[in-house]
């Protein structure tokens, strides 16, 4: 008698085989792709890259840093095993040079710019007026850089204001010696006549000891071919010597007179604009001038 294999039996044979390569294939898939860094891992690098920047570590030592540890999660959760492990061992290696870096630079830095923003504090007791507001500007902002623990950056900026505070003194000396000068009238009276402009124009400056100023601004004329003009204004305000430059800031400015005449074809049509006497607080009427164009320009009185 003859036996014929057992078709059921053949297959069930067949299936256990898949079956045991489908387990042998996740195994070795296990070995070579399961492999990743834990996210305590990640999460404590993370923490570690904001800490760095808390504590003033530049960006530009942390942007790369910062890409290794988007590499390494994205690796992760593709079941990327060995390339995640490659970015953490990188980010690993960079955050420690990073924290040396740092140290190495705060340790260096550090001690020179409190020593200058020491001594700046001192110097800048010789100043008044606009150059004691710009040396406080400039101390200001190297104190936010300090806060940021930006050490590199605050070097750079200390050895600037400390040579800035320098040149402020020497400008408050000069300033002091120009300020009894400037006290007095000033006058200046121009003739424009030229072919199609024949006018006069008249200014003044009244500088007085408590730091107040006057001012008188008047035309009268044509001005051009077309245009004739016939205003005055007076203005007030007060005044500051910074160097060799005087800042006027105009508080008060009174129009006294407006009136325009513009050609039109033969005949001139007159415009009249109205007066007015307004208080000035945005600053826009403000100027400033060296005091030798003062003296070249104007004559004292």
């Amino acid at each position: 008698m003859v036996f014929k294999p057992s078709t059921q039996g053949a297959r069930m044979r067949s299936n256990r085989l898949n079956v045991s390569v489908v387990l042998l294939c996740s195994a070795l898939a296990g070995v070579f792709w399961g492999c990743g860094i834990s996210s305590k891992k990640l999460n404590a690098a993370e923490q570690q890259i904001a800490a760095l920047q808390q504590q003033g570590v530049a960006d530009s030592l942390l942007s790369e840093a910062r890409v290794l540890l988007v590499q390494a999660k994205s690796a992760n959760q593709l079941g990327k095993g060995t390339l995640a492990k490659t970015s953490y061992d990188s980010l690993e290696s960079l955050l420690a040079k990073a924290q040396t870096t740092f140290g190495a630079t705060t340790a260096e830095c550090k001690p020179l710019v409190e020593s200058i923003r020491q001594s700046v504090s001192q110097k800048k007791l010789a100043l008044t007026g606009l150059h004691l507001r710009e040396a406080d500007s400039l101390i200001a902002a190297l104190d936010a850089t300090i806060a940021k623990n930006d050490w590199p950056v605050a070097k750079a900026m200390a050895l600037s204001l400390d040579t800035a505070v320098s040149v402020l003194i020497k400008n408050e000396q000069l300033s002091k010696e120009i300020k009894p000068k400037l006290i007095g009238l000033w006058t200046n009276t121009t003739k424009h006549k030229e072919e199609g402009v024949n006018a006069i124009e008249k200014k003044t400056f009244l500088f007085s000891k408590d730091g107040t100023v006057s001012i008188s601004e008047e035309m009268n004329g044509q001005t051009n071919p077309s245009l004739k003009e016939d205003w005055k204004f007076e203005s007030k305000g007060t005044y500051d010597v910074k160097g060799d430059t005087v800042f006027i800031n105009v508080l008060k400015e009174k129009c006294l007179k407006q009136t325009y005449q513009y050609l039109k074809g033969k005949a001139w049509v007159k415009d009249q604009k109205p007066t007015y006497d307004s208080t000035i607080t945005n600053g826009k009427k403000d100027r400033y001038m060296a005091f030798d164009y003062l003296k070249e320009t104007f004559q004292k009185k």
